[in-house]
């Protein structure tokens, strides 16, 4: 009965914080135009949309040496050149990268209005964006993301008694949200809340979001 008590709070409080993140979207739409409607229809939305993917795959693996594939979806016109996109998706089957060891990530935004602006090579958010974020960690990633020391404290102290006691997941995620303050670059603090521990094919699975507030 104690058990099946933990697994309802524990799915109560993930649906009530998993909500919560959307309060923090913005209200606002990509304006049409009718010079962007024209953009669209001759396909500019594409080349465009891939073009972009392409860049950011590149520079993220020039940046940490592991391959993402990103997706995109974008409005119309010319809105994705002004930093205006519905969602982008990164993808990545293995991470490592700064002392941190992951594997079958995936990120995405939840929000269905997102923009960004690069200015004098810096990165700004003209919007709040929040980001999904799940991955996995076998085994061997667990030891040597550990073995780095570059993980808070307080997660590698539940990760620890994770990997020896696998009875422990229900009780670790009853102490969930982790809240951990981080950097996407020295411009943009951020903030990385740890919603959810699983255990996944014999791997320690984790779902958790980001939240970046407007900087612009």
């Amino acid at each position: 009965m104690k058990k099946i008590t933990l697994l309802l709070i524990s799915l109560l409080i993930f649906h009530a914080q998993a909500q919560a993140y959307e309060t923090f979207c913005s209200p606002k739409l990509a304006k049409k135009t009718l010079g962007g409607n024209i953009l669209s229809l001759s396909g500019f939305n594409a080349i465009s949309r891939n073009a972009i993917e392409n860049v950011l795959q590149k520079e993220i693996k020039k940046e940490t040496n592991s391959k993402f594939k990103i997706r995109i979806n974008n409005f119309y016109g010319n809105n994705i050149l002004n930093g205006e996109f519905k969602s982008i998706r990164a993808t990545s089957k293995k991470y490592a990268h700064d002392g941190i060891y992951l594997s079958n990530i995936n990120i995405e935004t939840i929000c269905p209005y997102n923009h960004i602006l690069f200015e004098n090579d810096i990165l700004y958010f003209r919007e709040n964006m929040v980001l999904k974020f799940s991955a996995n960690l076998t085994k061997e990633e667990l030891e040597k993301t550990l073995e780095s020391g570059n993980l808070n404290k307080n997660l590698a102290s539940i990760l620890k008694k994770l990997s020896k006691h696998k009875k422990f997941y229900s009780f670790a995620n009853v102490l969930l949200p982790i809240s951990i303050p981080i950097k996407i670059d020295s411009n943009t603090p951020a903030k990385l809340t740890i919603e959810k521990i699983d255990s996944k094919n014999k791997e320690i699975y984790f779902e958790s979001y980001i939240l970046i507030n407007k900087n612009k």
